[in-house]
């Protein structure tokens, strides 16, 4: 029997990256303990997820990753931030395009939009350089995308793993004061189970849309 395919391939270049994945990473690697999560961190982001406490590899470049990729079973996606960095990104999504894995980079900024995914953004073309989706953390930057000339088929409106888990622990807060008033009142109690499960929607549809999107 062959090895058993990743879950997914995700690399994280800025520390905004870093913060709004940790959320999907953890519910990822709850939700499939037994298949792997490979996950290489560039400099800038290594702080935020050493922090957090999360395994990773470090890198400088994809060159330092494919190493690690080639002996890799083909992923189910490719996840990747988005920066001005655009040569080294879409190199990652080459990479899954040549295996015909999908890719996600994730644009968590109102800024720079086109010249993420152009080669040469001071004269050449916008949008030469793409992943198969480009998710986005509201209507506004998928509308404005879209005006400066990506293809609507691109770009798809996932939210922002980061932000859905500080509502969590927001509600969590709320939770638990309600609770200390509640506490001789069985019946006004919260419904901690389906609370949680509203809360982390947002997050868990991201991990979804990562896992079966193409």
């Amino acid at each position: 029997m062959g090895a058993a395919a990743e879950v997914g391939v995700i690399a994280i270049r800025q520390a905004g990256s870093a913060a709004a994945f940790a959320p999907l990473v953890r519910h990822l690697r709850a939700r499939r303990p037994d298949r792997a999560l490979k996950v290489f961190c560039y400099p800038p982001a290594r702080a935020t997820w050493d922090r957090e406490g999360l395994q990773h590899v470090p890198i400088a470049s994809f060159a330092d990753a494919r190493p690690h990729l080639e002996v890799l079973s083909p992923p189910a996606f490719v996840l990747t931030g988005t920066s001005l960095e655009v040569g080294d990104d879409a190199r990652w999504w080459e990479w899954a395009a040549a295996r015909r894995v999908p890719s996600i980079a994730f644009v968590d900024q109102w800024v720079n939009y086109w010249q993420r995914f152009a080669a040469h953004p001071e004269d050449g073309p916008r949008f030469d350089r793409v992943p198969d989706r480009i998710a986005v953390v509201d209507d506004i930057a998928a509308r404005r995308l879209v005006d400066l000339g990506c293809p609507s088929r691109h770009v798809v409106e996932a939210g922002s793993p980061a932000f859905d888990a500080l509502f969590e622990i927001d509600r969590q807060k709320m939770l638990a004061l309600r609770e200390s008033y509640c506490e001789r009142d069985h019946a006004r109690l919260v419904d901690r189970k389906s609370t949680r499960l509203n809360s982390s929607h947002g997050y868990i549809s991201y991990a979804v849309f990562c896992l079966k999107k193409k």
